[in-house]
This record gives C-alpha cells, sequence and structure tokens, in this order.
C-alpha cells in the first residue's frame, strides 16, 4: 500500500528506498514485538501537540543488516517507519555486554542490591579494564565479520537470569526510544534528507535530528514504567527506584544504549550515510538542555565504559591488540560452540588488515600484485591512488551498472558492498586462492575507506 502511494504521488526517491528496505521474508517475528512497542510509543505522542496524526503510522521491521531506521513521509498525511534487524540485533547486543559489566563474574546467586550499587557508581578495579578489553573485542569481531562477509556474527554471552531479564527490559526502551525518535520525525514535518549534497543540508539534518531527539524524550517521559508489586530481584529493585517523573532510569540507560547503537552500526559498517547523527556522548550533552533532571556528569559516569567500548570497537585506525581477543574467546561466558579456533584466529588477522593505515595497505597490495603477476589488479590501485573511483571499478572489470550506484551520493554505502563487488571482480579473479582474493578485496576497500572523497 505505501509503495503504490509513492509511485500514484510521484515521489520515487522514497519508492527507490522502500523498494530497497523491504524484506523478501514478511515472517520476521521481530516484526510482532516492534509493533508492540509501537503501540505504547503512539499512546504516549499527545505531548508532542503536533498537526501530524500518529494513528496515520504504519510500523515495519525489516531483515537487513546494512541499514538502521528511518521514516517515510507521504505527501497524503501517512507515514511509514522502518527499523532493520540488524539495529535491533546490535542494540540487544550491546544490553547484554552492559548487564554483563555489573557483575563480570556473574557469580551464582548474584546480590541485586550489590549490582544495582555498582550500577550507580561503577567499580573501580582491574576488572573494568578488563572488561572493557573483551567488549570491544567481541563488538569487533561482529564488525570485523560484518564488514567482510556482509552478514552479523556475533558470539553468545551466557548471562544469569537477572541479568538476562534487564537486557531484555533494556532492549525495549531502546527500541521504543528508536521508534519515538522516528516518529517525531513525522509529528514535526520533518524533510526525508535522502542526500547530503552541501553544507547547508547537513546543518539541516543534525537540526532535525536533535529536534527528533528532545521529542522522543518528551514521549519517552510520557510512556509510564510499570513498577513491580514486590519482588528482590535485580530488575525489581532498578524499576522501583527509578523516578515515575520526567527521565527515568530505566528509560535513561534505554536511550543512551539506543543512540550508542545507532552510532555503532554506522560507524562501524558504512561507508557513506544518508543522515547526520551526533556521537551518543554529544547527544547527551544536547538532553541535558531539555531534561533538567538529567545529570550529564552521572550519565557519562555510568555509561562511561559502554561508550569506552563502542569507540573502541568502532575505531579502525589500528587492530585491536592480541591479547584482547584472547581475553574474549578464553572467557568461559563467551560461547565459541559455532567456531574452531582456526576461524576465531581468522579473524584476528582479518582485523588487522581491515584497520591497516594507507601506507601499509599499498604497500602489502604492490607486492602481492607483483608476486602474482596481477597486472591488471596493478593498475587498478593506481587509478585509486590517482582518486577516480570509476577508473578503479573499470580497471577491475566490474561494469558501469554495478559501480554507478556505489558513487552516487544519494544512496547508503556499507564497506562489505563495495568489498564483496571487488572481490568478485574479473581482475581478482585471477587468484587461484580464495583467501588472498578476500584480502585484496578488504585492502582495497580500506583504501576507498580511507579516501572518502573518491566515492564522492
Amino acid at each position: 500500500m505505501m509503495l503504490r502511494k509513492a509511485e500514484e504521488t510521484g515521489e520515487q526517491d522514497l519508492k527507490n528506498r522502500i523498494l530497497e528496505m523491504m524484506a523478501l521474508d514478511n515472517s520476521d517475528p521481530m516484526g510482532a514485538m516492534v509493533n508492540g512497542l509501537a503501540e505504547e510509543v503512539i499512546g504516549a505522542c499527545a505531548t508532542l501537540h503536533a498537526a501530524a496524526d500518529p494513528a496515520r503510522i504504519v510500523f515495519e521491521a525489516v531483515n537487513r543488516d546494512d541499514a538502521t531506521a528511518t521514516s517515510f513521509p507521504y505527501a497524503d498525511g501517512s507515514c511509514r517507519v522502518v527499523i532493520t534487524d540488524g539495529l535491533i540485533s546490535m542494540i540487544y547486543y550491546l544490553c547484554v555486554l552492559w548487564a554483563w559489566s555489573l557483575d563480570p563474574e556473574q557469580r551464582q546467586g548474584p546480590s541485586p542490591e550489590s549490582a544495582l550499587r555498582r550500577l550507580i557508581c561503577p567499580w573501580e578495579n582491574k576488572k573494568r579494564t578488563e572488561q572493557v578489553h573483551l567488549s570491544a573485542a567481541l563488538l569487533r569481531y561482529h564488525h570485523v565479520h560484518h564488514r567482510v562477509f556482509g552478514k552479523s556474527a556475533k558470539l553468545e554471552v551466557f548471562l544469569e537470569e537477572e541479568y538476562l531479564k534487564l537486557a531484555d527490559m533494556l532492549q525495549s526502551k531502546a527500541l521504543q526510544f528508536i521508534l519515538a525518535h522516528e516518529v517525531a520525525h513525522f509529528m514535526l514535518g520533518h524533510r526525508n534528507l535522502l542526500a547530503l549534497r552541501n553544507a547547508a543540508e547537513v546543518e539541516a539534518s543534525r537540526r532535525q535530528e536533535q529536534e527528533a531527539d528532545r521529542a522522543a524524550v518528551s514521549i519517552m517521559n510520557a510512556m509510564t514504567t510499570k513498577r513491580p508489586k514486590s519482588g528482590r530481584g535485580l530488575v525489581d529493585l532498578i524499576t522501583a527506584r527509578s523516578s515515575s517523573r520526567g527521565l527515568n532510569f530505566i528509560n535513561l540507560v534505554g536511550i543512551v544504549i539506543a543512540m550508542t547503537g545507532l552510532h555503532t552500526v554506522e560507524t562501524a559498517l558504512f561507508l557513506r550515510r544518508s543522515h547526520v547523527h551526533l556521537k551518543p556522548a554529544e547527544r547527551i550533552d544536547q538532553l541535558a538542555v531539555v531534561a533538567s533532571r538529567l545529570n550529564v556528569q552521572g550519565v557519562n559516569r555510568v555509561f562511561g565504559d559502554l561508550l569506552s567500548v563502542t569507540d573502541l570497537a568502532c575505531d579502525t585506525s589500528a587492530a585491536l591488540p592480541r591479547d584482547w581477543w584472547q581475553a574474549a574467546f578464553t572467557n568461559p561466558r563467551v560461547s565459541k560452540a559455532t567456531h574452531s579456533t582456526e576461524y576465531l584466529n581468522s579473524v584476528i588477522g582479518l582485523d588487522g588488515f581491515h584497520s591497516c593505515p594507507a601506507e601499509k595497505a599499498e604497500a602489502f597490495l604492490r607486492r602481492c600484485f607483483a608476486d602474482d603477476g596481477m597486472s591488471d589488479a596493478d593498475a587498478a590501485l593506481d587509478e585509486l591512488l590517482a582518486g577516480s573511483a570509476a577508473a578503479f571499478f573499470r580497471r577491475l572489470g566490474i561494469t558501469d551498472a554495478v559501480f554507478d550506484p556505489m558513487l552516487d551520493r544519494m544512496r547508503p554505502l556499507t564497506f562489505h558492498t563495495v568489498q564483496d563487488e571487488i572481490f568478485r571482480s574479473p581482475a581478482l579473479r585471477q587468484y587461484e586462492s580464495f583467501t588472498s582474493r578476500r584480502i585484496a578485496s578488504v585492502v582495497l576497500t580500506r583504501l576507498l575507506e580511507l579516501r572518502p572523497d573518491t566515492l564522492g
């Protein structure tokens, strides 16, 4: 129905985006969860006093890992809000990592009171640093796997029941903030900026994002957190001690994790984004303007480790130290059931390739292409370094029909999209070794990442 409306109204850009976002399989159970959470968000929208009708919004979860969340407003006053499985999955993983940080050892019979004290005043000891490092490695594992193979791959973390309940609750709050943010764009009449062509559009996008954040907080404030009648579990204690007025603690945790999850996906996986989101710390500072009870210093204390984890995992300027990887792979709470030791070690190696500096990447490729007689690939590298993406792709044997969309500034572009086309190019298919071809495609894409102007 929404696609037909886009066709009837001639909104071609929206039509193209919708076609890209539509899932092939509509049986994804995440859709039911999203619609359940959306009902509460819509019920709290009266606080916005906006002209748009929230009842005309359709919500959908789509099975994609290379996008996040967006809203599609239509000329007839209706709207479609889409959130991807990839973002939902990332948010839940961050909820798990944060809940785990409250008690890294996950002792049998954890003390909820002790965990709550740590939550409000994080402990200061060597375990804290170790936990940050191994959590960063677990998150980087996902990033490497997605950038190279195009699929999510998260090593499962086994938590005690109370901490899993906490992660589930926080995921719901985080997703509600994401949905409230997208609803706010529609309610406030924001334009869907599909491309950022100049400084004015970048500034307009930033302004819209800030307005949507503030409106989403108002929606979250209007939503009530159900208090337990009794209970001494961790979730019960946190819920009971959350303020019933304003930005309560549970909502705050969800909001920060939502912001962090969105930033993590966009920073780690995309070469080109279509929106301008501030970093989580900057967004928290902005929210402090409208949330008078928000103590920014306290927020940074509680979430400082989580922000450090995501910053370290997303920083591709250098590979992570090997001992961080080993700490993650040998931790008894981390499942390795579906991965061999050889495979885990290969991910460590790929981390070095996808995060290498420009000079090292060029020297490595020159040596490999010379040793293997890859003259076409070497000529393509010359074009890349000269700043011509089109000539680079053509030298690899990639057709204009394939690479033209990648050069379109109106389209978001992921690391894997480019890397996979290079991997399958005629020039690199001359490699007899599958592994050599994969590594060469990763390093070539890394060079493009370090030269963002080349891709437009």
